[in-house]
């Protein structure tokens, strides 16, 4: 198992029972007291868990319990802006996949009402938003909505994306670091985001600029997964020029 792996399975026995001991962890995840410990340590730096004495105890991650609505006031201009350099991408006939998320929103109210166009979707901001938009077909996933997000999760939201072969998937991301990739504050949106990665030819990722430099609880796409990164010209040059020399292309809006 994968550290990753690990911390997300944590972080879900920790929301579930509030308080974790690392003899339960080193036992269910099959690895040594040292190593969770170390998983811990991380965790407390990230600020998701407080150490206690022989185990930890859940805080939770602010970001993780922002609403939707608080999320979709930040950076609204730069979104917007965002949205609108993705619109140029679209082209008629295409299948593409357009993740939950804020940013996302601005994606698909920009959306021309191209013919032949088709967007899977696990949001229902974003399908709400392509509501008359006759020329576009709109499929949405299954699974278990979270009301923070407004989006569909789990299994059936998996599956519905590896069913699917779409030519471009627009995914929203919490997190972008040279170290750690993409990354998401949940770890079952992260999953959804891994099936919306293998079912696209290509990967673009849109984000704001307060994301870049934030490490969140679990990866989802390593820098080399995703073909164009765009985001707001705020965004901090030396992150950018960092991106730049490991091989990732970015676009400014």
């Amino acid at each position: 198992m994968l550290a990753e792996e690990r911390l997300e399975r944590i972080i879900v026995e920790a929301k579930s029972h509030r308080i974790i001991k690392i003899t339960d962890l080193r036992d269910m995840l099959g690895v040594t007291a040292r190593t969770i410990r170390r998983d811990l340590e991380e965790l407390e730096r990230r600020g998701i868990l407080k150490r206690t004495h022989g185990g930890a105890v859940w805080v939770g991650d602010p970001a993780h319990d922002l609403t939707f609505a608080v999320r979709a006031s930040t950076c609204r201009e730069e979104k917007a802006r965002i949205g609108a350099a993705i619109s140029n991408m679209v082209k008629p006939g295409e299948a593409i996949i357009i993740d939950a998320g804020s940013t996302m929103v601005e994606v698909a109210r920009n959306i021309p009402d191209l013919p032949g166009l088709t967007v899977t979707t696990n949001s229902l901001s974003v399908a709400a938003e392509l509501v008359g938009k006759r020329n576009v077909t709109t499929i949405m996933s299954g699974g278990v909505l979270r009301e923070t997000t407004l989006s569909l999760v789990g299994h059936k939201a998996e599956e519905t994306f590896r069913e699917i072969n779409a030519d471009r998937a627009f995914i929203g991301t919490s997190g972008i670091t040279i170290e750690h990739g993409f990354t998401n504050s949940n770890p079952f949106e992260a999953e959804v985001k891994r099936a919306m990665i293998r079912a696209a030819r290509e990967v673009i990722v849109a984000a704001d600029h307060t994301k870049l430099g934030k490490v969140n609880l679990a990866s989802f796409a390593a820098l080399d997964d995703v073909d164009l990164l765009i985001t707001g010209v705020e965004a901090d040059e030396a992150i950018i020029r960092q991106l730049e020399a490991r091989g990732l292309r970015v676009m400014l809006a």
